[in-house]
């Protein structure tokens, strides 16, 4: 599939609810800010709530946003 088939725009990226992305820090931050797509979302979410190492990616990601809005002000 090419990076902008079926994607609409988005890079399509490899995501089993199996294994960790090649990239797992790159795909929490991506989830974080919605750049997935519902799909891509939802292999994700399956996936982290099943491997604690994704799930502290995710959960920093979160935090590291958080403390941006806080400081945009």
């Amino acid at each position: 599939m090419s990076p902008s088939s079926g994607t609409q725009g988005k890079r399509a990226l490899e995501l089993s609810a199996g294994r960790c992305p090649a990239d797992a820090s790159e795909v929490a931050d991506l989830y974080v800010l919605g750049r997935l797509t519902e799909a891509q979302a939802e292999v994700f979410e399956e996936h982290f709530l099943q491997c604690p190492e994704c799930a502290e990616k995710a959960e920093l990601a979160y935090e590291f946003v958080a403390a941006l809005k806080k400081y945009q002000r």
